[in-house]
């Protein structure tokens, strides 16, 4: 399977907040990425 780059801009903050708490998570960021759009997709699997 191939994959895609994503790119985004954030606050330096937020990316900084959001990394330590994917990390107590035993996540990383692209971890997180995935997730949400998993989660984003979820809800039209089941129309």
């Amino acid at each position: 399977m191939s994959e895609a780059a994503v790119r985004a801009r954030v606050d330096p903050r937020l990316k900084d907040d959001a990394e330590k708490i994917f990390a107590e998570l035993g996540l990383t960021t692209t971890d997180a990425i995935r997730m949400f759009a998993g989660m984003v997709l979820a809800p039209q699997t089941f129309c």
